[in-house]
């Protein structure tokens, strides 16, 4: 699943760079296909990981060019 593969490259962002997951002010994820039982890949991600609920998340679902609009979100 979309979520699963996204809360594993959380949990290894966090392992690699060991920032707190408290310091994370807002999650945002890229996709080209939005998966029907997840809306929010990004928000599943996020609370699967262990991040707090009260840290927004969105992902953004746009062919071709979803992660560049993520980050360009995100920043």
């Amino acid at each position: 699943m979309p979520h699963d593969l996204a809360r594993g490259a959380l949990e290894g962002l966090v392992a690699h760079t060991k920032i707190p997951k408290d310091a994370v002010d807002y999650i945002c994820f890229g996709t080209v296909i939005q998966e029907v039982k997840t809306s929010n890949v990004a928000r599943e991600a996020a609370l699967g990981a262990g991040f707090s609920d009260k840290i927004p998340a969105h992902t953004v679902t746009m062919a071709c060019i979803s992660s560049n609009q993520a980050i360009t979100s995100g920043m």
